[in-house]
């Protein structure tokens, strides 16, 4: 049996041992990925996305937690939450599937494997886990599939619950279902710190207390389960600080374009014209606020192309992408990592390091005990390890088998590791990407702006 259970939000940093005791003493019993990353952007349903298939948003098709859907002529035909269960179910109606490779939740069940999938987060990020036709999947927040398995779960916090209560019963949900015997593998998403965090601030005490927590809940996990179970502990993405003025919808004014005609959702951009792009493209590419802008665009050698992040989509990129500028800057709880965003006190989603530092910890039969590795790896790539650790083939996925902390895998220090930049210079700014390649495989490592 495997069991991957997401802290969502966890920053890496907030694995000690004063907070995490439990992670801490499951890290020395296995393997630590002291260089894993997420998936831009540093989104919770982009995500879960790469978690659920081994591949990148271009290939599964959640390029944002909300983005536009086009038809063949570009017209935007609708717009998606993917937060929302029946926004996603909606999508899979009008183009046939949610997502557009196999999960590995679907490729273990064609294999005749058991899987349950437990969440404590949107409706949505649990849904994707394991959107086709689920065998056990429960959302804490008040959502079942198959909606017949709500009379054996019982009373859910709902909707009007917190991120502590649909934590517990998350928690409570899946070790019950684990001890009832019978799971190959199973995915418990809790939705902390990640909540908490974005209503209380990085490093404050709600934030903290919400760290112990999923601590303390780890610790009923791992007290539940055989002895010969491989567990995995990750997060999605990391987090910072806001920090500034806020870029908002101010630039299209700035732009000379009409408001009611460009389309903007977190953070990508669908414009009428051509030339509205471009008149959009030249405020942003001008403003200091923007740490990096994308263009669906190949040809425009200002910007980056979506390919640079694996962000291109036929059916659901924007015509723009921007993230937010970031800094390493403190928080007043001596918290490193500062975003201009949206008017909340934490939040997500840039090129920072910051956010895209993620945690990844594995134990059990098969992996190395007492490693840590600086070798990068990616939210990509623990679908292809969980399959090859269960005997299953893992082709097709963009994602790598993680040798390294196989027991019979490679010394980290044999594998080579490459670096490289990518660079644009536009509008008086430098922005630039920065990446590593490990056997092919290519990671996204930090971007930002700077003067030119």
């Amino acid at each position: 049996m495997i069991l991957l259970c997401v802290w969502d939000g966890l920053r890496p940093d907030f694995m000690r041992a004063d907070l995490t005791p439990t992670l801490c003493a499951f890290s020395d019993s296995g393997v630590k990925f002291g260089a894993h990353r997420s998936v831009f952007p540093t989104e919770t349903r982009v995500n879960s996305s790469s978690i659920a298939t081994g591949c990148y948003p271009d290939r599964h098709g959640i390029v944002g937690n909300r983005f536009y859907t086009r038809d063949l002529d570009g017209t935007v035909t609708d717009t998606i939450d993917t937060g929302n269960h029946e926004d996603l179910e909606r999508l899979r109606t009008s183009a046939g599937s949610i997502l557009g490779v196999p999960t590995l939740a679907a490729l273990l069940r064609r294999a005749g494997k058991e899987v349950a999938v437990v969440g404590a987060g949107s409706p949505g990020s649990t849904l994707l886990q394991d959107p086709e036709d689920p065998s056990w999947l429960v959302n804490t927040r008040g959502v079942v599939y198959p909606s017949a398995l709500g009379a054996d779960v019982g009373a859910l916090p709902g909707s009007e619950g917190n991120g502590a209560a649909w934590n517990d019963a998350a928690c409570d949900i899946f070790t019950s279902r684990i001890r009832g015997g019978g799971v190959d593998f199973g995915v418990l998403w809790l939705c902390d710190p990640d909540w908490t965090q974005h209503q209380a601030g990085l490093g404050s005490k709600p934030s903290i207390e919400a760290i112990r927590h999923n601590d303390a809940r780890l610790a009923m996990l791992l007290g539940s389960v055989p002895k010969d179970t491989t567990v995995f502990v990750a997060s999605d993405h990391g987090f910072s600080t806001v920090e500034g003025d806020p870029l908002g919808t101010d630039w299209i004014a700035r732009a000379g374009l009409d408001q009611t005609k460009v389309k903007t959702v977190s953070n990508g951009s669908v414009f009428d014209t051509p030339n509205d792009v471009d008149r959009g493209f030249s405020v942003l590419v001008s403003d200091s606020r923007v740490g990096g802008l994308f263009s669906r665009n190949p040809q425009r050698e200002d910007a980056f192309g979506y390919s640079d992040v694996r962000l291109s989509h036929p059916a659901r990129s924007p015509d723009l992408y921007y993230s937010s500028a970031w800094d390493g800057g403190e928080n007043e709880y001596k918290v490193r990592g500062r975003v201009f965003g949206p008017r909340s006190l934490a939040t997500h989603g840039s090129l920072s390091p910051f956010d895209l530092s993620s945690v990844l910890i594995a134990a059990g039969p098969g992996l190395k005990r007492g490693l840590t590795t600086k070798i990068p790896s990616g939210v990509v790539d623990i679908a292809p390890t969980v399959l090859s650790l269960l005997g299953q083939p893992a082709d097709g996925m963009d994602g790598r088998i993680l040798s390294e902390a196989c027991v019979d895998g490679p010394d980290p220090d044999q594998i080579q590791v490459e670096r490289f930049r990518e660079v644009r210079e536009a509008g008086g700014f430098t922005r630039y990407l920065e990446f590593t390649v490990v056997d092919g495989h290519r990671y996204l490592m930090e971007g930002g702006i700077q003067d030119s």
